[in-house]
């Protein structure tokens, strides 16, 4: 494969195609290549199969605006001119950085999903005017596979994906992508997280109040394996925090029950986030951050209170922005 650097080198005088005149998925196979992106050959479907239904539910949710507000403090951390996000989803995270960082001259997107890759095309490419002069470029493939030339990006980007590759692919493969990451980035440059986090020492009292919530739980609990932490108390349930507030955020979505199962919302407590980018090389800085939700259609069936504050844990989830920087 040529070396990235060279092959934009080489074409600057605007012989490469412009992306926003592309159709969506005539540019895929072209471009795989240009920024060290390289896949190997292997499966077209996605890791989790998805109904049309689901991915529309997980769309609405991605694009909803207090998703995107939220994703907004994400911004003052990008620096650099050449960004990658790893895992795009339908877009909104791209297009916010298109319209809200000045300096950028490359944005790369990489996503696997032909439904958000689709999506995201469309909403990138749909008025190339407001991308101003940025070379915005979306390319189809496996984040978990992804070669990346080294020391080329200024920021990578990883929003709400690193909770996915650790309940498809295990905590390697989220050490693998964090490596591959710290290669790609030149000197100074920096990995800006945003995730979900374990709150270890903290417990919640669960209480259920109806048929369907319990024979969910049961589901829930089987699905861990044993590894849930559990007491009982009269009839309520003691368990840690995370795992009452992720039972109840799976609870609520109306479409994927199966797919919601294997997922693990709160992959890593920020020690453990810490550790796992420090051996790398990465110097971190993190924050934590609350981010609100409507959760009232829960109320009757179920109710989460934090075991020593008593405070409500069904209004918001709590999420980590780490900036890691090599």
């Amino acid at each position: 494969m040529a070396d990235l650097a060279s092959i934009i080198a080489s074409n600057v005088n605007g012989s490469l195609p412009t992306p926003g005149r592309i159709q969506p998925g005539a540019y895929i196979e072209t471009w795989k290549d240009l920024f060290g992106l390289s896949f190997p050959a292997g499966a077209e479907t996605e890791p989790v199969a998805r109904s049309e239904a689901q991915q529309a539910e997980l769309q609405a949710y991605l694009d909803s605006p207090e998703h995107v507000r939220d994703r907004e403090k994400l911004l003052e951390h990008i620096r650099g001119s050449r960004v990658l996000e790893l895992g795009s989803g339908s877009g909104s995270m791209l297009e916010l950085i298109s319209a809200g960082h000045h300096n950028l001259s490359m944005l790369v997107g990489v996503e696997f999903s032909p439904y958000f890759f689709q999506h995201a095309a469309a909403k990138l490419f749909a008025d190339k005017a407001r991308n101003g002069d940025a070379q915005i470029f979306l390319v189809r493939g496996d984040v978990t596979q992804t070669s990346i030339t080294p020391s080329f990006f200024d920021t990578a980007v990883m929003t709400s994906i690193v909770h996915e590759i650790k309940s498809l692919y295990g905590v390697a493969a989220v050490e693998n992508i964090f490596e591959n990451v710290y290669g790609g980035l030149a000197p100074g440059g920096s990995l800006v997280v945003y995730d979900g986090f374990r709150r270890p020492d903290e417990d919640a009292r669960l209480q259920l109040h109806t048929a369907y919530s319990s024979e969910r739980f049961d589901e829930y609990v089987a699905a861990r394996n044993g590894e849930l932490a559990l007491s009982y108390e009269a009839d309520e349930v003691i368990l840690p925090v995370s795992d009452a507030v992720e039972f109840a955020t799976k609870l609520q979505a109306s479409e994927g029950w199966d797919v919601e199962l294997r997922e693990d919302y709160y992959p890593f407590s920020l020690a453990q986030y810490r550790g796992i980018l420090e051996d790398i090389g990465f110097r971190i800085e993190v924050k934590t951050f609350s981010e609100e939700i409507d959760q009232s259609a829960l109320a009757e069936h179920i109710t989460v209170h934090n075991y020593a504050t008593g405070a409500n844990e069904l209004t918001a989830h709590h999420n980590a922005l780490i900036v890691a920087r090599k």
